[in-house]
């Protein structure tokens, strides 16, 4: 896994974690996706790009610690190689849009700018909850 600081050598300093999708109970109805928020709002800081956000623990841990998360390089969040992301065009995001956008316009990296204004974004974790 890459390791990197920005140019500035500061620390990044996200504002939130996505909300991330989980499965939800079989008695849903098939017409609505199969995902709900697993958490939004969360705010999280890491001290320097020797921490990442652990998507599953919803807490900040040391490097390479965690088996689902994301990782903070260069100016952009990174996700493991196993997971995609989407980020919201607008500032509401649905757990459809989540499971739609990731569809149809998968990433794999969130560069900060493409967050500006809190723009929300969802992540996929490896087993599509």
């Amino acid at each position: 896994m890459r390791r990197t600081s920005d140019s500035s050598g500061r620390p990044h300093t996200p504002s939130s974690l996505p909300p991330t999708p989980s499965p939800r109970p079989s008695s849903s109805p098939p017409s609505e996706p199969a995902y709900v928020p697993d958490y939004s709002d969360a705010e999280l800081t890491a001290p320097d790009p020797d921490y990442e956000f652990d998507l599953s623990a919803e807490k900040v841990v040391p490097a390479e610690t965690a088996d689902w998360y994301l990782e903070v390089a260069d100016g952009e969040f990174v996700l493991p190689e196993d997971s995609d992301a989407l980020v919201a065009a607008g500032y509401v995001l649905s757990p459809a849009d989540c499971v739609r956008g990731i569809e149809t316009e998968p990433v794999t990296m969130v560069p900060f700018d493409e967050l500006a204004d809190e723009r929300p974004f969802c992540v996929r974790s490896p087993d599509e909850s």
